[in-house]
C-alpha cells in the first residue's frame, strides 16, 4: 500500500484531517461542504491582502501528494493537467469556483469523479472543502466544474482560498490528485472629476459674488473595475467655503452626480482644489475662481416666454405666481408612457444678490425644481422639472423678458 494514497472526509468544512498512511475509504466524497487535507510537500503561503477589492482567484494545480498515480493506474485514470478560476463578487466576498480539468487519456467504463477542492493553508498542507464535482464519461477526455457558490454550496471560507486540488476517483478510491497555490487578483476604483456646471452650463472659472451661496453640480466618474463606494466629495480654496457629500456608490464605469454649495468668503478669491475620496483612493481638480460684482437688480415687471407657456411675475426681489404649461409624461418603465399638457405653480421665491435663483419644493408625493438668473429686466437660463407619482415627469427651459 502506498502512503498518502486515499483522504479521509469530515463532516465539517473547518475540520483538517491528517493524511492518512494507509488507503481508506472517503464517506459522500461527491457532496460539497466536506473537508479533506492534502500534503502540498512545501510550505503554502497564506493570504495577504492586496490593495484593493478581491476580484477573482486563479491556480494550476501541477504537484502530485506522495503515492499519486496510484500505481498500476491507466492514461485514463490519471489527470494530465488542470486549470482552476475562481470569480469572486462584493465587500463580503462572494466566490464562484470552476476548473477544467484534462485526463491522460479516455477513461473507459469506470465509475469515475473528478473533483474540484478550494483550500487553505496549513504548514504544507492544503485543508480544502470540496465545492463541486462531475462524473466522468468513457470517450471524454476535458471536464469542466462548476463549484456552485458559498454558503448554499460549500461554506465561507475564513479568508481568501490559498491552495486548489483537483482529485480523480474511481468509485471510493482515490486515483490521482494535482494540488496547486492560489493567485489572487485585486482591483480598485479608479475616480476622477468631471465637469463643474452652473445653471446647466460648464464652468471653465467659476464667477462668485461675495458672500452668497452658489449651487453646482458636479460629475464624479468610476473608471475602475470595482464600485467606489462612500465618496467623499468637497473641495476648499483660499476664502472659499465648500459643503461636502457623501456619495453612497459608484459603479464601475458608471458617472455620478452630486451637488454642492461653493460661498466666497475672501475679499480675494484663490483657487478652487474639488476633492472625491473613497476608501484607498481619491482624486483632485484644481479651477479658477473669480469675484464678480452683482448683477443689476431685477427688475419689478410681468415676465413670459416667447411662446407664452411660462409666466410670473417680480415684485420686491421676488418671483411670483410662477406657472408653466408643458407636456407630462407617465409610466413607460415596462408599461406604454403616457402623454398629458398640464401646467404647475411654483412658490413666491426670493431672488438671491447674485441674481441666481436655485429653488426646490417638496410636496408629499412631488418634488419640483425651479432655477434662473435674472440681471435687471432680463431672465436666461431658465429651467423647471416636476416628479411625481406614477412615474410622471415633467420639464421645461425658458428665457422671459417683461410684457411679451
Amino acid at each position: 500500500m502506498m502512503p498518502g494514497r486515499v483522504l479521509a472526509a469530515a463532516t465539517g468544512a473547518a475540520v483538517a484531517l491528517a493524511l492518512l498512511s494507509a488507503p481508506a475509504t472517503a464517506r459522500a466524497y461527491d457532496k460539497p461542504g466536506r473537508a479533506s487535507t492534502f500534503d502540498l510537500g512545501a510550505p503554502i503561503a497564506r493570504s495577504t491582502n492586496g490593495s484593493g477589492v478581491l476580484v477573482a482567484q486563479s491556480a494550476v494545480p501541477t504537484v502530485r501528494p506522495a503515492g499519486y498515480p496510484l500505481p498500476g493506474a491507466t492514461p485514463g485514470q490519471t489527470l494530465a493537467g488542470a486549470t482552476v478560476a475562481v470569480s469572486v463578487a462584493g465587500e463580503t466576498p462572494t466566490y464562484f469556483p470552476s476548473a477544467s480539468v484534462t485526463l491522460a487519456g479516455a477513461p473507459g467504463s469506470y465509475d469515475g469523479r473528478v473533483r474540484l477542492g478550494m483550500g487553505l493553508a496549513n504548514g504544507t498542507s492544503c485543508d480544502v472543502v470540496w465545492t463541486g464535482d462531475t462524473r466522468l464519461y468513457p470517450d471524454t477526455t476535458t471536464y469542466s466544474l462548476n463549484g456552485g457558490y458559498n454558503p448554499d454550496y460549500f461554506p465561507t471560507p475564513a479568508r481568501p482560498f490559498e491552495c486548489a486540488v483537483v482529485e480523480l476517483r474511481d468509485g471510493e478510491t482515490s486515483l490521482d490528485a494535482l494540488i496547486g497555490t492560489v493567485t489572487s487578483t485585486y482591483e480598485s476604483p479608479a475616480l476622477s472629476i468631471g465637469d463643474l456646471e452652473l445653471l446647466g452650463g460648464t464652468q471653465r472659472q467659476l464667477k462668485l459674488v461675495r458672500g452668497v451661496p452658489t449651487k453646482v453640480s458636479l460629475e464624479i466618474h468610476n473608471t475602475g473595475k470595482v464600485a467606489a463606494r462612500d465618496v467623499v466629495v468637497g473641495g476648499a480654496g483660499k476664502g472659499i467655503k465648500v459643503s461636502s457629500e457623501t456619495i453612497e456608490s459608484v459603479a464601475p464605469g458608471t458617472s455620478a452626480s452630486v451637488g454642492l454649495t461653493v460661498r466666497l468668503t475672501g475679499k480675494k478669491a484663490g483657487r478652487l482644489t474639488l476633492t472625491a475620496a473613497g476608501g484607498e483612493v481619491s482624486a483632485s481638480r484644481r479651477m479658477k475662481v473669480k469675484q464678480v460684482r452683482p448683477p443689476a437688480p431685477p427688475r419689478a415687471g410681468t415676465y413670459r416666454d416667447k411662446s407664452g407657456s411660462v409666466r410670473f411675475s417680480i415684485r420686491k426681489g421676488r418671483i411670483v405666481g410662477w406657472s408653466g404649461t408643458m407636456q407630462t409624461t407617465c409610466g413607460g418603465y415596462g408599461t406604454p408612457p403616457t402623454y398629458t399638457q398640464n401646467t404647475y405653480d411654483f412658490p413666491r421665491t426670493r431672488i438671491p444678490r447674485n441674481g441666481i435663483v436655485q429653488a426646490t419644493e417638496k410636496g408629499s408625493n412631488y418634488t419640483t425644481h425651479l432655477q434662473l438668473k435674472v440681471a435687471g429686466a432680463r431672465v436666461t437660463k431658465g429651467s423647471f422639472s416636476y416628479f411625481g407619482p406614477a412615474g410622471c415627469r415633467a420639464s421645461t427651459s425658458f428665457t422671459a423678458k417683461p410684457g411679451r
